[in-house]
């Protein structure tokens, strides 16, 4: 008597081990506009921050700080409208990072170096740091 054996078939058993999964959900692109955007929008934020630097850094430290918490405050909020996003997220989060670092620069140069006197730190000319400046007698 022989007995009929049913080999169970590949796609059987992957159907079988493996629970349905959920359909991919659509990714809603932010587009080569947005894109386009964004870089302008920075493009005008760093000539802002640059403009105030050059009349105060007090102000450009202040500009920056202020950008620097709208660019965490959105890469923090975005998240919560899903993973399509997360690109653009994650580019918040390196703005938001390379700004602290900018943050950093302004206080090591305008704050800590002078605060040393060594007499080697940067000229800049700009702000309340003084400069050499040459003076033209005529």
């Amino acid at each position: 008597v022989e007995q009929e054996v049913q080999v169970p078939q590949a796609e059987d058993a992957a159907m079988a081990i493996a629970p349905e999964e959920e359909a991919p959900k659509e990714s809603s692109s932010v587009g080569v506009l947005g894109w386009l955007g964004f870089v302008i929008l920075n493009i005008a934020a760093w000539g802002i921050i640059g403009v105030s630097s050059a009349l105060a850094w007090p102000l450009g430290f202040s500009v920056c700080l202020v950008y620097t918490g709208l660019l965490m405050g959105m890469a923090t909020c975005l998240p919560r409208y899903g993973d399509q996003y997360k690109s653009f997220e994650n580019l918040l989060w390196v703005l938001g990072c390379i700004f602290v670092f900018v943050l950093g620069l302004y206080l090591s140069i305008n704050v800590v170096c002078p605060a040393a006197d060594t007499g080697s730190c940067p000229s800049t000319g700009f702000g309340s740091s003084g400069g050499n400046f040459v003076q033209i007698d005529n």
